[in-house]
Order: structure tokens, then C-alpha cells, then sequence
């Protein structure tokens, strides 16, 4: 999916809500914070092991927001 309009990633978690509404609550807590079980990755790096939810986003940035698995 592409989105235009976000400077941030909380922006654009904000874009990802307005188009399936609910995804916000699973990616993110109360306090904006990526969930302990979701990761979340610019260009490579995951942002969440530093904290920087706000990480500012240029064109052309590649976002996974990935979940946890565990399994036996």
C-alpha cells in the first residue's frame, strides 16, 4: 500500500486506521508506543527498539509493521 500524506509513522498508522478501521489499537498502545509484540521497521531499521515511533519519513521510505510469531 502507498501513502502520500504521512510525515511520520504515527501518521501514518494514523492513514492505516482511516482505511481499516481498528489497526491503529493492534499496532499501537495508549500512549502511541508500538505494542511489545509488534515491530516496526524504516528502511531496515526497527524504530521500535529505540523508541522513535515519530520517525520522520521521506518519499520512497519501505515500512513493515510485523507482528510477532511464535509457534512450535
Amino acid at each position: 500500500m502507498t501513502v502520500d500524506s504521512a510525515v511520520n509513522v504515527l501518521r501514518l498508522i494514523d492513514a492505516l486506521d482511516e482505511r481499516f478501521p481498528g489497526i491503529r489499537g493492534r499496532i499501537l498502545d495508549d500512549q502511541g508506543r508500538a505494542r511489545p509484540y509488534v515491530n516496526i521497521f524504516v528502511d531496515g531499521e526497527n524504530i521500535k527498539e529505540s523508541g522513535r515511533e515519530d520517525t520522520r519519513l521521506r518519499n520512497g521510505n519501505i515500512i513493515y509493521i510485523l507482528p510477532s510469531v511464535a509457534g512450535g
